[in-house]
């Protein structure tokens, strides 16, 4: 069974009406068919050193979804985010993508 995890904006509390919703699952063969009998497309491959490789894929729907290699660190990172205040930081891409690679880091990931 395919277990999906909330992120994104929804999951740090800062959605707005417009936002998609966005989620992560384990990268397996699985997941990969389901999504792609689901009509989700691969968008984006993001190598990150160590174990939180991503394949992103979404759907015309507003729904993202993304794989990733260590379910367990992505959920660590991301509650340790929520926990801590991080959430609003998360709106802005650049800085978002700067705290993420520093959780990563910080967590072997």
């Amino acid at each position: 069974m395919i277990q999906f995890f909330l992120t994104g904006s929804r999951f740090f509390g800062t959605a707005t009406e417009d936002s998609d919703w966005d989620y992560f699952t384990e990268d397996t063969p699985e997941a990969r068919k389901v999504l792609e009998m689901e009509g989700y497309a691969e968008v984006y491959v993001r190598i990150v050193p160590g174990n939180l490789r991503s394949v992103y894929f979404h759907s015309v729907s507003r729904k993202h979804v993304q794989l990733v290699s260590n379910v367990a660190l992505k959920t660590r990172i991301q509650n340790a985010m929520l926990r801590n205040g991080l959430g609003p930081a998360l709106k802005h891409k650049g800085l978002a993508r700067a705290i993420w690679k520093t959780c990563e880091e910080l967590t072997g990931g």
